[in-house]
């Protein structure tokens, strides 16, 4: 005897956002032209302590930001890779709000009009990493033109 059980949309065992996850690792990947030459680059932070994010169950969101290096490699066609490493100073929203809707993740700084949104990735009891775009988060100092993809995993 087979039988199948309906679908069900609700997933009881779903995990929760809410609380404190520790920065982990920021990943840039992306390009730009400039004089017109591409140049593509790769950004790594694995070393972000100090910085977290706190979600709230009345939808506010907290963080600290601390300093913290990237390793980045700029390719020009025809070209050596240049690596060089950078001081960065914001990693996360430090207050506002948030708000999910399915896999995305929306966070709007206090203060700013924009809502950053993220994909998620992954989230599971330890791990949140969710992904975002130059359509979908502010570029902040970027140059006008610049597509990347930001990948941030957090932990608990």
């Amino acid at each position: 005897l087979v039988s199948c059980s309906s679908d069900d949309d609700s997933n009881p065992h779903e995990v929760s956002l809410l609380g404190e996850w520790y920065a982990d690792e920021f990943r840039m990947v992306g390009s730009y032209t400039e004089e017109g030459q591409t140049y593509s680059f790769d950004g790594l932070a694995s070393n972000c302590v100090g910085n977290d994010i706190t979600f709230n169950a009345d939808q506010s969101v907290t963080g600290h930001n601390a300093p913290f290096s990237m390793t980045s490699t700029v390719e020009v066609p025809g070209m050596p890779p240049i690596t060089s490493t950078m001081q960065m100073s914001s990693f996360t929203s430090t207050s506002g709000e948030w708000s999910r809707e399915g896999n995305t993740l929306y966070l709007q700084e206090e203060g700013s009009s924009h809502k950053d949104a993220f994909t998620i990735l992954l989230l599971n009891a330890t791990t949140l990493k969710i992904m975002g775009d130059q359509n979908s988060i502010d570029p902040g100092d970027l140059d006008s033109g610049t597509e990347f993809t930001a990948t941030l995993t957090y932990m608990r």
